[in-house]
């Protein structure tokens, strides 16, 4: 199991999951911009600027977290899963059968802790050891 990973199976309710969807998807604002060659992307807080693996502190989005997300995140920093509250959202849209290569998320811009959550289908992550060794969670 590689080190640090948590894994919350059902951490919300179909509820829950329809009410976030719902927000997600209230408005398309995955503009061409924002997308990627293997997903469609969404930011709340700060533009994850790709090319440099950074954030740019100094501008602010206008689309905040939604608040339908603040109670799920003060879940996870009562868990101690997170530090605090975080400023910084990313939502990623995938269609059935896509998915991204193996990577190493850029931590640097952020706080401790990254969080992912599958919405509307599940999902099988690899995790890849210095080692050679392949973890599927």
């Amino acid at each position: 199991w590689p080190k640090g990973l948590v894994l919350l199976e059902e951490f919300i309710t179909e509820e829950e999951e329809k009410e976030l969807l719902a927000v997600i998807n209230k408005e398309d604002d995955f503009n061409d911009e924002s997308s990627l060659k293997h997903r469609k992307v969404k930011h709340y807080g700060y533009k994850f600027i790709y090319g440099s693996n950074n954030i740019n502190k100094n501008q602010p989005l206008e689309m905040k977290i939604p608040d339908v997300c603040i109670p799920h995140l003060k879940k996870l920093v009562s868990l101690q899963l997170l530090p605090r509250i975080p400023d910084q959202l990313t939502v990623n849209h995938y269609q059935p059968g896509q998915g991204i290569p193996p990577h190493v998320d850029t931590h640097s811009p952020f706080e401790d802790g990254i969080v992912s959550l599958s919405l509307s289908s599940q999902v099988v992550m690899n995790f890849y050891s210095p080692h050679g060794e392949i973890v599927s969670v």
